[in-house]
């Protein structure tokens, strides 16, 4: 469905797709798929509906990150785990890269009205990671007994998408509803800008437009 032909605006986009994989692979476009479902796909999907989210009076973006990424390490010459591959580190670095981008298109964005913020749902019970088989597959399995269940996980996004008191907030992270300090190469906002820039170059945007 072509959401352009059949929407006015946009007051609530929510980027929530992840998967995390027990072998590096590549895309069609020859991009790690990791990198490709968690963070370039929500960074397209966002700058493609731009026009729409500055229709609304005051649009919200919410991109579920996660405390993961506190773990990540942050290196532009492996950004698609072209020097190594590991299931969790490869999936913590997609998390932080959803945060870093979330704070940067916040900065470029501040004007426009759209806010942008990111948070972690914990762990949630969910079927992630179901069908990679491996030894991580009963892992999670296992753990996901001690997991919470969606709609508790899904409080913090509802929380950012439609409350008055999130209303004007924009490039925060989030856990339990609540704001956190960002650390790391997150709180860092020349590297923000420039995995941003990346990010438009391998989404194929023009970055004069971003």
């Amino acid at each position: 469905m072509d959401i352009e032909a059949t929407e006015e605006r946009i007051d609530v986009l929510a980027n929530n797709a992840g998967a995390w994989f027990q072998h590096r692979a590549l895309t069609a476009e020859g991009i790690e798929r990791t990198v490709a479902i968690n963070h370039l796909a929500p960074v397209a999907l966002t700058l493609g509906l731009k026009r729409l989210l500055l229709a609304a009076p005051a649009a919200r973006v919410v991109n579920t990150g996660s405390f993961v990424y506190r773990q990540a390490r942050y290196d532009p010459d492996n950004l698609q785990a072209e020097k190594h591959f590991s299931t969790n580190a490869t999936y913590a670095a997609t998390k932080l890269y959803n945060l870093m981008v979330t704070r940067a298109l916040a900065n470029r964005w501040l004007d426009t009205g759209i806010t942008l913020n990111c948070f972690s749902p914990g762990f949630v019970a969910t079927e992630f990671g179901r069908g990679e088989s491996g030894l991580l597959e009963p892992l999670y399995r296992f753990t996901r007994l001690f997991a919470i269940p969606p709609e508790k996980g899904a409080a913090t996004l509802i929380h950012l998408a439609d409350t008055a008191v999130s209303a004007g907030i924009s490039g925060a992270y989030f856990e339990k509803r609540r704001r956190r300090d960002v650390r790391g190469p997150a709180a860092d906002l020349d590297l923000c800008e420039a995995l941003l820039d990346w990010s438009v170059r391998f989404t194929g945007f023009d970055a004069r437009t971003v």
